[in-house]
């Protein structure tokens, strides 16, 4: 096994870490965590938004992890608004009126991305600059 050497501490890009319970939603906290890293400041953004496009487009259930390939269509064409539009539930509640996105949930905010099996040292200098944060 070889060792994992640090080079670039990216921890300062994001927020603090959340607790996403016992839902399948991890995929959609990356995704998340990540788009809102490229963005200035620190804001989260829904994660419930979006994985439930994720799902949508996936034509899977809430029990089932979002598909990587899905949440980058996803925040492409569907975006995603600042989280207090759709706060994060640890358990959805059974019986509680249909899971879906508020009405006007405000702003949304997208972002491209593509599957890649580049070196994350491609990724990381694809991300930040010199300066800081590069909106992609």
């Amino acid at each position: 096994m070889t060792s994992v050497v640090c080079k670039r501490d990216l921890r300062s890009i994001f927020g603090p870490v959340r607790d996403q319970g016992g839902r399948p939603t991890c995929v959609a906290f990356a995704a998340s965590d990540a788009h809102a890293a490229l963005r200035p400041g620190w804001d989260p953004l829904c994660c419930e938004y979006a994985y439930f496009h994720a799902q949508k487009r996936a034509g899977r259930s809430l029990s089932e992890p979002a598909l990587l390939p899905k949440m980058i269509e996803a925040l492409a064409n569907d975006g995603q608004p600042a989280e207090h539009a759709w706060p994060y539930a640890a358990s959805i509640p059974p019986g509680a009126a249909p899971w879906a996105p508020p009405p006007s949930p405000g702003k949304l905010y997208g972002r491209s991305g593509m599957m890649t099996s580049s070196a994350i040292e491609q990724i990381c200098s694809a991300t930040i600059t010199e300066s800081g944060r590069r909106q992609l």
